[in-house]
């Protein structure tokens, strides 16, 4: 038994009493400590980078701060004094970020106050790291550190070698991911038959986990469905399927779907719309900017919130893809071009993989994400002519024209 299956925003002081009336022991993912390290201590600090990064080269777990143990048994729930929670997980962060290499995705940091006093306990939960091994470094000394049962110890030769030959890096496992799922799609092999698959529109939620070995709990996938919905559509239907769960709508009299949004039991989303946003009218080929945008930031935001409910972390990598725009423009209701009196060019490329957007925390609002997405959008009107996306002020917030 640990925490690593609980959303550490749901993590109480009873949590932390049932590991000390359980005895749940010390073990590869789970490290007791009664007391806060002193982070201006160049001792304390160094062996905190070394606990850190032993876990994220060990395949994650938790510090927890706040338990006195014996001999790797819970005594007690204690607690620890913080004077500013924000500040401290601020200044561990900034720790962590400048003395491991390369760096940690999706290390979770808090304070979850103890209402039986006036502590806290502080845990720090670091990911299984998909871009290990990572080096502590302090004062000139590196050193790598991994765990097992008995705790934390040196990494051999044999240890960092066969870590370094078992790690693709990150952005390379993106890229094929992307580029095998835009084959898929563009086959009309993708989650789901479409009814045309000559154009579509195409968004990838990747968190980092899914590029590990965990699995979510698909019977939860359901209780999503309302922030899953496929793009482009008012009505719904949805089903289990190997893969996950899968939302899907047809046009009246179609035989297949025109849209589909699919959540695989790791945890990514993979969202297509076969081109209603890329129309061919009066023989000439046009995108609809502002919808699309739109539809991008509405259609995000809400599979970040069902990524959130099923207890997904941050960090995510975002990616958007229209498939099928050679020879197409940029239009509002026909007349962008008039509109800012501007020239234009169509697209000269058959696809368009927009640049991936990594984020590391969860937006605050929808005006949060679109300012993210900026450079995302600037990409595919640049490949229309233009030198940014026109539909940001210039204070950098998305605003749809009126």
């Amino acid at each position: 038994m640990s925490l690593l299956t609980k959303p550490i925003d749901q993590i109480t002081e009873q949590d932390f009493k049932n590991l000390v009336s359980n005895q749940v022991l010390e073990s590869r993912v789970l490290d007791y400590k009664e007391t806060l390290p002193n982070l201006q201590a160049s001792d304390d600090k160094r062996e905190f980078i070394y606990d850190v990064s032993a876990f994220a080269n060990g395949g994650g777990g938790e510090l927890i701060y706040g338990i006195s143990e014996v001999a790797g048994k819970p005594a007690n729930v204690v607690g620890v004094h913080i004077d500013n929670a924000d500040q401290l997980i601020r200044q561990v962060e900034e720790i962590i970020r400048s003395n491991v290499q390369p760096r940690i995705y999706g290390i979770q940091i808090r304070a979850i106050p103890l209402p039986s006093t006036e502590n806290s306990v502080f845990i720090i939960r670091i990911p299984n790291s998909l871009n290990s091994p990572h080096m502590a470094s302090m004062g000139g000394t590196t050193r790598f550190y991994t765990r097992n049962s008995a705790g934390k110890h040196p990494m051999d030769i044999t240890e960092i070698r066969s870590a370094f030959l078992s790690t693709m890096g990150i952005s390379e496992r993106l890229r094929d991911l992307r580029l095998s799922r835009i084959a898929k799609i563009k086959a009309n092999d993708g989650y789901m038959t479409l009814s045309d698959a000559q154009r579509a529109i195409a968004l990838h939620l990747v968190p980092f986990s899914a590029l590990g070995n965990g699995l979510l709990d698909v019977s939860t996938f359901k209780a999503q469905t309302n922030q899953l919905w496929p793009m482009l559509t008012d009505n719904l239907n949805f089903k289990y399927n190997f893969d996950g769960f899968i939302t899907f709508a047809k046009w009246p009299g179609d035989a297949h779907p025109h849209t589909y949004t699919q959540l695989t039991r790791q945890g990514m989303i993979e969202a297509v719309e076969n081109g209603y946003f890329l129309r061919v009218e009066r023989e000439k080929r046009v995108i609809y900017p502002v919808a699309f945008e739109k539809e991008i930031i509405n259609q995000t935001s809400k599979y970040l919130i069902a990524l959130s409910n099923l207890g997904v972390q941050p960090p995510f990598v975002i990616m958007v893809s229209l498939l099928g725009v050679r020879d197409f423009t940029l239009t509002i209701q026909g007349n962008l071009i008039n509109r800012f009196n501007m020239g234009h060019n169509q697209i000269d490329k058959d696809d368009l993989l927009l640049p991936e957007l990594m984020m590391e925390n969860f937006p605050t609002n929808d005006a949060e994400l679109a300012r993210l997405l900026r450079p995302v959008f600037d990409t595919y009107w640049n490949a229309a002519g233009f030198s940014v996306c026109m539909n940001y002020n210039a204070d950098g917030d998305w605003i749809e024209p009126s």
